[in-house]
């Protein structure tokens, strides 16, 4: 994997996750998103969550997230499994929540 993603790559990473509480990538499919994310995330010290959308309904979507909140190494993630969003800006909102507390301490 190394060769795959050079080492720049995983500092850029790395520093935008010390920055910033969440990070979207988007782009084509099949260029690596998903894979540099779950390498920042290796050498990432902090909770994270990583959800990767599938295009199915946006319910389906909404309890995928859900999920991945759920089962992330967030401090608060044992309160979402009982959550249910009624759209993204409800999903978004609960999991910049989870994050908020991380942020003061």
């Amino acid at each position: 994997m190394d060769d795959l993603l050079p080492r720049r790559t995983v500092a850029v990473g790395r520093e935008l996750l010390s920055t910033f509480p969440a990070v979207v990538i988007q782009g084509a499919r099949q260029v690596g998103k998903s894979t540099l994310v779950e390498r920042w995330l290796e050498t990432c010290d902090g909770p994270s969550v990583f959800f990767e959308a599938h295009g199915y309904t946006e319910t389906r979507e909404l309890a995928r997230f859900r999920d991945a909140l759920a089962s992330s190494s967030l401090p608060s993630a044992a309160q979402a499994p009982g959550v249910t969003f009624g759209d993204w800006q409800a999903a978004l909102t609960t999991a910049a929540a989870m994050l908020d507390p991380l942020k003061r301490s």
